[in-house]
């Protein structure tokens, strides 16, 4: 638990990490669980941010990719929730510059 309610994942070595966080989205989903509170769809959804450093000599430090895995979160929430977004760390800096 990274935060009230926010996970994350650390995968290392993993060439599909936007695949992986796909599926995970699909298990919830098709769970059906029921919302506590309502919610838009009446059932628990997850929304996933996902990015990849490859190498190790990239120059980002972990904090730099929090904030893209982070910023990749809140834009799948904004395009509408219930989905993935994966942001190289260089994209997600792009944007929030």
């Amino acid at each position: 638990r990274y935060g009230g309610e926010e996970f994350a994942l650390v995968l290392p070595d993993t060439s599909n990490p936007a695949e992986i966080a796909e599926k995970c989205r699909r298990a919830i989903e098709a769970a059906a669980i029921t919302h506590e509170h309502g919610g838009p769809s009446g059932v628990v959804t997850i929304s996933l941010g996902c990015t990849a450093i490859i190498g190790t000599d990239n120059g980002y430090g972990l904090n730099e990719v929090v904030q893209a895995a982070d910023f990749a979160l809140y834009t799948a929430k904004e395009e509408g929730r219930n989905q993935v977004r994966f942001l190289t760390v260089p994209e997600a800096i792009g944007r929030w510059s």
